[in-house]
């Protein structure tokens, strides 16, 4: 992602703070879906900083406390174990792509779905 997906980005950016007067959030480009999606994609890396902080803490502890090395942690995964991640990687990378398709990609979902979330 990184410096060409901000190069694609609109030139214009709001140029005056006073227009923004009275509004529940700061805007920075002209488009407000723009605005959204960087909020978005922030609150998003923010997660992800927490999450490898929190890896990074667990893996910490289980060394100092003797229940795996770092060199298990460090070492790559065996043949199985990519095998058995596959299909799972397979999944996730699909549903990230399907959200490229933008509209087309919006659907309700099936019934049974739905019922889960009842």
């Amino acid at each position: 992602m990184g410096i060409e997906f901000l190069q694609q980005m609109p030139k214009k950016l709001k140029a005056s703070a006073s227009e923004n007067v009275g509004k529940n959030e700061q805007t920075f480009f002209d488009d407000p879906v723009l605005d959204r999606m960087m909020a978005f994609s922030m609150a998003l890396a923010n997660e992800l900083w927490v999450a490898k902080c929190q890896i990074e803490r667990l893996e910490a502890l289980l060394i100092k406390h003797g229940s795996i090395s770092k060199d298990e942690i460090e070492s790559s995964p065996s043949e199985e174990e990519r095998s058995n991640r596959q299909e799972a990687l397979s999944n996730f990378s699909s549903v990230l792509m399907d959200a490229l398709k933008g509209r087309s990609a919006s659907k309700s979902p099936d019934e049974e779905t739905l019922n889960k979330f009842k």
